[in-house]
């Protein structure tokens, strides 16, 4: 906003000095119109060179007035005429921000509308891209599912044409005939068809083919269970007394064909309890031979189920979520 004043000292004091004359002057002549009265109600002969003289006076009186009155009209007309020309530029200038304002309105609209198109079409693009993406991943997961039918399908031919050197567990034993319970040579791992392990099958147990994964009674020397890592994998203990066979060995053994798990529990007075469940299967050493047990059945009490799902551990590797205990 531009803000014009103007103060002229000088021009002031000459407007006073000419008013406080003209002022005199009107003093002067209402004096001499007074005297003018006077003598004309006691008009005679002998006073008119009086009055002659009276109107000689208002006379110059008169042309004294008249010069004053015109310098202050002049000096008004410029006065005026400056303040015009002053609130001439001043609303020059605000035209001029005006137009320019205008302008830049224009420029932020058409600017606006092209944002808006910009994002109208990115949003499109999004779109389109999401769509097809969307049709990848659908692709990709049918193409994932053909890959592992067909990786299944080799898998199974190749097993299939590798030669057998023996059984791969109780039950292909008991399928031979063997129906007595001992400790026996298997051929469990399907990588390596003449790599062997030794197990105890029990064939009287429940119609046999059950293959005794752990053991433990009071027999003489007792076996430590109180081991770390390494020993769980491979196993330890001696198959006519206690034992446990290894995560290793279990999840050959549960990996190619599905298994159930049976607990038998006996305590020092010769109470029986059992527990079974419908599916077992351990996990292989990439995933820290995790757990998979399901469908429990029996007296026992369900003690696995807590487990689902967990990673194995020993009190020297702690793979489960619970910070305290090594499950």
């Amino acid at each position: 906003m531009d803000d014009f004043f103007i103060n002229n000292t000088e021009t002031d004091t000459k407007q006073q000095n000419r008013l406080f004359n003209i002022e005199k002057s009107i003093s002067s002549m209402e004096n001499v119109s007074s005297n003018m009265i006077s003598n004309i109600t006691n008009m005679s002969k002998h006073n008119h060179v009086i009055i002659k003289n009276d109107i000689s006076s208002l006379e110059n009186v008169c042309s004294n007035i008249i010069p004053n009155i015109t310098n202050m009209s002049e000096h008004r007309h410029v006065i005026i005429k400056n303040n015009i020309s002053s609130m001439e530029n001043v609303c020059s200038k605000i035209n001029i921000k005006l137009q320019n304002i205008d302008l830049e309105l224009k420029a932020y609209i058409d600017t606006s509308k092209n944002s808006n198109q910009v994002m109208a079409n990115i949003e499109e693009d999004v779109s389109t891209l999401y769509h097809n993406l969307t049709e990848v991943d659908n692709s990709l997961s049918e193409t994932l599912m053909d890959i592992k039918d067909a990786v299944q399908d080799l898998n199974s031919s190749f097993v299939g044409s590798l030669s057998k050197t023996g059984p791969a567990n109780c039950n292909d034993l008991y399928n031979e005939g063997m129906k007595t319970s001992a400790a026996v040579q298997i051929f469990p791992y399907s990588c390596c068809p003449d790599h062997s392990e030794y197990v105890v099958c029990d064939q009287q147990f429940d119609l046999g083919r059950w293959t005794i994964i752990q053991r433990r009674q009071d027999v003489r020397p007792r076996e430590n269970f109180y081991r770390g890592m390494s020993d769980y994998v491979r196993g330890f203990g001696m198959l006519s007394g206690e034992f446990w066979i290894g995560l290793k060995l279990i999840h050959e053994l549960t990996t190619h064909s599905k298994q159930e798990l049976h607990i038998t529990l006996e305590d020092w007075d010769g109470n029986v309890k059992w527990a079974r469940y419908s599916t077992f299967k351990i996990g292989s050493a990439e995933d820290n031979y995790r757990l998979n047990v399901t469908g429990y059945s029996g007296d026992a009490g369900d003690a696995l189920s807590f487990h689902q799902g967990q990673a194995f551990s020993t009190f020297d590797e702690d793979n489960d979520p619970h910070t305290s205990v090594q499950c």
